[in-house]
């Protein structure tokens, strides 16, 4: 019974019987929109039920021109890097006995490129996300009966309530939604806990560091792809070493 509930989602913290009966994340959901509403219950009345109708989007020139150099360029980077590569490895490492060809970089990037072609209905631009897989996982998750539930329940309040659910949304208390994105932030960083090797964390945390410092994540990652190519080619050309060693070396770097 446990692992069928778990396969859905359950609590946030160490897996136990406790949490798959008491879905925490949900109850702080529930929890958001209570106090939305006893705060603000004028939100209540805004909401109208039906659904709102979508609308083609006929960006001009000058539309098309600063979405593609203020935000497709900006975005690009951050996309690639969490949205394909980063949930490419992060659920091979999760799920090393499924059939890894389903998320394989490829395959992500057609599946994001495919979801925003609904972009022209006036929807948001959305991706995939390496955040949310270490949370859903940690929260519970265990198969894709997770997100069909989510998916189902965002479709059947849309289908509800329309665009005026977000007068809801936007009165969510901030609090409480920076809990959840700290959680689900921690739970990503934590997946460093994997890496084993010296090496490996070094190059890791001076990624980190210079993404941190400079406030560039693009930034960051090319530091570190260039200071592992280097350590690379150091140990190559400088430090004698037989080829079972570098073997083992390059294991471990790029682990």
């Amino acid at each position: 019974a446990r692992s069928s509930i778990s396969g859905v989602g359950c609590g946030w913290g160490p897996q136990s019987n406790l949490d798959c009966v008491v879905p925490s994340c949900l109850l702080v959901v529930i929890l958001g929109v209570g106090l939305t509403v006893a705060s603000n219950p004028s939100v209540v009345h805004s909401l109208k039920f039906g659904p709102s109708m979508p609308q083609l989007l006929r960006p001009t020139a000058h539309d098309a021109w600063v979405g593609v150099v203020h935000g497709g360029f900006s975005q690009l980077p951050l996309t690639l890097l969490n949205s394909v590569l980063g949930l490419s490895q992060l659920a091979s490492a999760t799920f090393p006995s499924k059939d890894t060809t389903r998320w394989s970089p490829r395959a992500v990037a057609m599946s994001v490129g495919l979801i925003n072609v609904f972009a022209w209905l006036g929807s948001m631009p959305v991706c995939h996300g390496s955040g949310g897989l270490a949370a859903q996982v940690r929260a519970g998750a265990r198969s894709g009966a997770a997100s069909i539930i989510l998916g189902g329940l965002k479709v059947t309040l849309g289908l509800l309530f329309g665009s005026s659910l977000f007068s809801l949304l936007s009165c969510f208390p901030d609090n409480l939604l920076g809990t959840l994105l700290v959680l689900s932030g921690l739970e990503l960083a934590a997946t460093v806990r994997q890496e084993v090797c010296p090496r490996g964390i070094s190059l890791l945390l001076f990624t980190a560091f210079v993404g941190l410092t400079l406030d560039n994540t693009p930034a960051g990652v090319a530091a570190g792809v260039l200071a592992a190519f280097s350590t690379l080619a150091w140990e190559r050309g400088v430090v004698p070493c037989t080829q079972a060693c570098a073997s083992r070396a390059r294991a471990c770097l790029w682990r």
